[in-house]
């Protein structure tokens, strides 16, 4: 797919800095992981989010919407790394619309925020290649089956569902048996 590096960025000033460079476009399907991680060492030193559209980014949409890439939503992070600058841009597309920073609040997919916007960080955090930049956030549901009996050996705390649910919180403890 063709589109304008000017556009996508939302600045020509940065875009020249990329001329001649190289891309590489890593496609999420919505059954893989959605955290984006650094690809080096670097320091963070802006954002730019640019509201959108969410068209899906599936190969049809590709190929049939013109300048997809510059025309959905996307929250581009600059680092300056041993590489120089290196551009790492998320962008949004249907169901995963949502975008979240690990590093800086900022507020994606919504009516009220249609003009881009340019974050400087000072001081710039510094990252580890493989730490987290950021999520796709995608709502859905979570459903589990168990075979018949398999929890008769577990007090439940599912009778005080529904409610938020935390990572690591217990719902089954082992009964204690007398022996």
């Amino acid at each position: 797919t063709r589109y304008s590096v000017p556009e996508f960025l939302g600045s020509s000033e940065f875009a020249e800095k990329f001329r001649g460079g190289t891309f590489l476009n890593f496609y999420l399907a919505p059954c893989d992981y959605h955290q984006i991680h650094s690809p080096v060492d670097a320091k963070i030193s802006s954002v730019t989010h640019i509201p959108g559209n969410l068209w899906p980014v599936n190969d049809w949409s590709v190929r049939s919407v013109k300048n997809l890439f510059s025309v959905n939503e996307r929250v581009v992070c600059y680092l300056e790394s041993e590489f120089g600058m290196i551009a790492v841009v998320l962008v949004g597309a249907t169901n995963v619309g949502k975008i979240s920073l690990s590093f800086l609040p900022i507020d994606t997919n919504t009516s009220r925020n249609r003009k881009p916007r340019d974050f400087e960080l000072d001081p710039c955090p510094f990252i580890n290649s493989g730490d987290r930049i950021g999520t796709f956030h995608m709502g859905s549901s979570v459903v589990v089956l168990f075979r018949p009996n398999a929890l008769d050996r577990f007090n439940s705390k599912v009778d005080q569902l529904p409610r938020k649910v935390c990572y690591g919180e217990t719902l089954f403890e082992p009964k204690e048996f007398d022996k």
